[in-house]
């Protein structure tokens, strides 16, 4: 009994077995683009089926988090864990929120095993049914540690002396205008003290600038640790 067999030639015979190879071809590697993009991102995304508290990650969070895919199985109750314990509350209103439809993101701190801290952002967004129930939560989640870092040397640039860290002219004028406000408002009383360093000239001539910033740093830490809390210590410049 003879057995027709159909031979199709890639660009030949029309759409066949080529045709498909080719788009199975472009979906990997859109997926695989995907992938490298969200690596290189450092982002990573969840999954929370709301009918069975059921959470999926993907392997990206699995390598952000520095999770084992394999042993490691995502909860609620772990993930919370994870969070700095300050933070826990404003993550689990997000969770409410989110199961209520709403669409929002926020950022959080996790701790490291070195005592600092990885800053995360995350947006949530609800999965709806048909009938237009929410019924699951996805999360994306990025590791945004360095843009905070850098906002934070930013701002204290802006607002610090970079040499005793002391607030600077700019950070001293903010203060001393709502330690005013706040002095009208409770008519308390409220003090300047100004001083300047006799002498300081002389110690930089002969011992050098190394000595006579240690000796304002000396200072500074001095003066900070006999203020109290609320109080303003700023370096207007030089030995002001």
């Amino acid at each position: 009994m003879a057995t027709n067999i159909n031979v199709s030639v890639c660009g030949r015979d029309g759409p066949g077995p080529c045709t498909l190879r080719a788009e199975v071809a472009a979906l990997h590697f859109e997926n695989q683009e995907m992938r490298l993009a969200l690596h290189v991102a450092q982002i990573g995304t969840w999954r929370r089926d709301l009918a069975t508290d059921q959470v999926v990650q993907s392997r990206e969070l699995h390598t952000l988090n520095g999770t084992d895919p394999r042993t490691f199985q995502p909860t609620v109750a772990r993930s919370m864990l994870r969070l700095h314990p300050d933070d826990r509350a404003l993550v689990q209103d997000a969770y409410i929120r989110a199961a209520n439809g709403e669409a929002l993101g926020y950022e959080y701190r996790v701790p490291t095993a070195k005592g600092g801290v990885k800053w995360r952002r995350t947006e949530l967004r609800a999965e709806r049914d048909a009938a237009g129930t929410v019924v699951a939560i996805w999360g994306v989640v990025q590791d945004v540690t360095e843009r905070r870092r850098a906002s934070e040397h930013i701002h204290h640039l802006a607002n610090y002396d970079g040499l005793t860290g002391l607030a600077n002219r700019t950070n001293m004028a903010t203060s001393l205008r709502q330690h005013l406000v706040r002095a009208r408002r409770t008519d308390a009383p409220l003090a300047v003290l100004a001083i300047d360093l006799d002498g300081f000239k002389a110690v930089n001539d002969l011992l050098g600038h190394t000595a006579g910033d240690g000796l304002l740093q000396a200072i500074a830490a001095r003066l900070r640790d006999n203020v109290r809390e609320g109080d303003t210590v700023a370096r207007l410049g030089g030995d002001e």
